[in-house]
């Protein structure tokens, strides 16, 4: 599961914004409190919203979870190599 897709869609909650460096607080949607508000915050990295969705910085994420920028990696391959991506 390390690279791939599924593990960035299971390890997503719903935040109102995006955590930044220089704010590591996960401001949670009210639909997802629970699970949210259980995130450690040593696994919060910094972030910017596209499309309503929180893409990582990638050096960010780097030193939280090595694993998921392989996995964003990835994701940032599979969607340039559609037309959407194009």
């Amino acid at each position: 599961m390390a690279g791939s897709t599924k593990k960035i869609m299971l390890s997503g909650v719903c935040v109102s914004s995006c955590p930044s460096a220089s704010n590591r607080k996960l401001d949670c949607a009210k639909d997802d409190n629970t699970l949210c508000s259980a995130v450690s915050t040593s696994k919060i990295y910094a972030s910017r919203s596209v499309l309503s969705y929180c893409i990582p910085d990638l050096e960010d994420l780097e030193k939280v979870d090595p694993l998921m920028v392989k996995a964003w990696t990835k994701i940032k391959s599979d969607m340039s190599n559609t037309v959407a991506g194009k």
